[in-house]
């Protein structure tokens, strides 16, 4: 994750860490809580194509994604371990992220901005670290 972190440094990449937690919630209340992976694939897909930077994306989730539902990502290595996804997250440029504690935590301890995607709202959440 270090390399990938540094590759991306020199090559003057902006980061963006998606955190698709799965698992769980699918079934934790209802399945209220869960975002399908098409729907971050969605926003990524169109935030990349139609940003003027270049942009390594990194996927990080607690079950394999299906690499194809992403365009422009770094498949390498997918799914990583646990440590590597974090310090993934943890410095990227950007975290994008589902309603889950972990990106909330992360926020804190990041230097780039963090965003939430609700499971019925179609904009996207800053999370502020002082504000939830």
């Amino acid at each position: 994750a270090r390399n990938q972190v540094s590759e991306a440094a020199k090559k003057n990449l902006q980061t963006l860490a998606v955190h698709i937690r799965q698992g769980d919630f699918r079934t934790w209340e209802g399945g209220k809580h869960f975002i399908p992976p098409e729907r971050f694939a969605l926003y990524i897909n169109n935030r990349v194509s139609s940003a003027s930077t270049t942009h390594r994306v990194w996927i990080c989730s607690d079950e394999p994604v299906a690499a194809e539902l992403f365009h422009h990502i770094d498949r390498q290595n997918l799914p990583r371990p646990l440590r590597e996804d974090l310090y993934l997250m943890a410095n990227a440029d950007i975290l994008l992220a589902g309603e889950s504690s972990l990106a909330y935590f992360l926020s804190f301890l990041r230097h780039g901005d963090s965003f939430r995607l609700h499971p019925t709202q179609t904009s996207l959440e800053e999370i502020h670290a002082d504000g939830l």
